[in-house]
């Protein structure tokens, strides 16, 4: 029997009932199956044999199962011993829902996701060693390679190995704005990495705003004659556009006759009051702006892949059985949800970008700045990115994912690409702070600009209609991986 074509057809038939993809509703599935091939065996030792094959057979298709339960094996032992086929086993569903219950009850309130947050951490000697072979297993002949002849990866993985707290560069995240690169790279080096599309003629990707539209230069020009900000807002409302761009008008208006008292604003109210535009701006284009701490699956799904890498170990080192250790292993890893984000950019079931917000903070970059805008966006972006290239794998060095970042009164803008070799690379826009008149018209040219790549990526990429059968792709083109989690 060629187990792997029976996973295979059980994964295309639960994914097709839309059903939750887990290791108890593959056993369900296989369930005559499994029954005609148990000999004598234990049926401890059975449910293992079968374990290591459904997760070795995941893993090599690139296909995240959505949850662990905690009593897989006892579901399997039960499944095999039931006498009815009409009876495979006791319920479930309710199992799952519990470690989320206990975790919901801790929660303190507010809309940020910094509570959800797991980043900056403290590597463990297993992180590092986990990391150390991410890079050592990557093929030279398929790096990034400089015209100094310096291989970017290398670069990295010497950058990677030095640091005992998580940065991005343990998911192969080069985030141009970094200074840390300084160390290992020399200036012209950076340059080169910073602007390959730009000077290389074979590149495809582009990270370069897109040009705003005739009429809204047009429309930039005019409330730019103003000499005030009432006078701004009322050029504003005597032309019909976006409405978007008149609540950013009123922003203005307000903050320039010193209104808007930032210290006093929670993160909810940043983005449904004072920053509402940035969502309405997607109201008329493919693209949707989902408020609330929204979890991206991109980043569930990879933390899945990375929680099966992990069980696939632990099953082939392990010396003696040990249920009660299994059992609590399970427990211990399970994902509970993808990393949290205050807006997700999607296009049907596609996410395209996200957005943190945190509250007004009077520094240059603040904690949660570094947590959330430095490493689990950027983390979540590739995560993102890894998934359309998996869905689309010939148009992956062209798709460019966008993120937002809103701290009080500052605005950022990040994109990400993978314009060579395994990198994600991070391209930063200088960042905004709603004090000065300048403001009124760069603000509007960037959020037209997120909207508008987000809004290409969706469709000049031809990446909506994807089939469930395009997801298990064995090495996409782009040879990006998930993040490091």
């Amino acid at each position: 029997m060629n187990y792997k074509e029976e996973v295979l057809k059980v994964v295309d038939t639960i994914q097709e009932a839309k059903e939750k993809l887990t290791l108890e509703n593959i056993y369900l599935h296989l369930r005559d199956i499994l029954v005609e091939q148990r000999t004598e065996q234990d049926l401890g030792d059975y449910w293992k044999s079968w374990r290591t094959r459904v997760l070795k057979f995941l893993l090599t298709e690139n296909i995240a199962i959505e949850e662990v339960e905690e009593n897989e094996k006892a579901f399997f032992c039960q499944l095999l011993t039931e006498t009815s086929p009409a009876k495979p086993a006791p319920p479930q569903p309710q199992q799952p829902l519990q470690p989320l219950q206990q975790g919901s009850s801790k929660k303190k309130g507010g809309t940020t996701s910094a509570s959800t947050s797991n980043s900056a951490k403290t590597l463990s000697l297993s992180d590092k060693l986990a990391i150390k072979d991410m890079y050592m297993r990557l093929s030279t002949d398929n790096m990034w390679t400089l015209s100094s002849g310096k291989k970017v990866e290398q670069g990295m993985m010497a950058m990677a190995l030095s640091y005992d707290v998580e940065h991005a560069c343990h998911s192969l995240i080069f985030d141009t704005a970094d200074d840390a690169w300084d160390a290992y790279f020399t200036p012209d080096e950076l340059d080169e990495i910073r602007d390959y599309d730009n000077n290389s003629a074979t590149a495809i990707t582009t990270t370069t705003l897109p040009s705003l539209p005739p009429d809204l230069v047009n429309y930039l020009a005019t409330i730019q004659s103003a000499a005030s900000a009432n006078e701004c807002h009322k050029l504003a409302i005597q032309q019909q556009f976006d409405l978007s761009i008149l609540r950013a008008v009123r922003l203005f208006k307000k903050s320039a006759m010193g209104v808007i008292k930032f210290n006093d604003i929670s993160e909810n109210d940043l983005l449904v009051r004072y920053f509402s535009f940035i969502s309405s701006m997607f109201d008329d284009s493919m693209v949707d702006g989902v408020s609330g701490e929204c979890a991206s699956q991109a980043s569930k799904a990879a933390m899945m892949m990375m929680m099966m890498m992990m069980m696939m170990k632990n099953h082939n080192k392990r010396q003696c059985d040990d249920d009660d250790h299994d059992n609590s292993n399970s427990n211990n890893n399970r994902i509970r949800c993808g990393s949290k984000v205050d807006m997700l950019f999607k296009s049907g079931e596609l996410e395209l970008g996200c957005m943190e917000i945190g509250r007004e903070q009077h520094v240059d970059v603040s904690i949660k700045e570094l947590k959330d805008g430095y490493l689990k966006q950027p983390k979540v972006l590739k995560d993102m990115l890894f998934a359309l290239s998996r869905k689309k794998p010939e148009v992956a060095r062209s798709l460019c994912m966008v993120g937002l970042t809103l701290m009080g009164s500052k605005l950022t803008m990040m994109m990400m690409d993978s314009p060579c070799g395994y990198v994600a690379r991070i391209s930063k826009l200088l960042t905004l702070t709603y004090t000065t008149r300048l403001l009124m018209d760069a603000t509007l040219k960037t959020y037209s600009s997120a909207s508008t790549t987000t809004n290409t990526t969706t469709t000049s990429k031809n990446i909506i209609n994807i089939s469930i059968s395009n997801r298990r792709t064995l090495n996409p083109p782009c040879l990006l991986g998930s993040s490091f989690h």
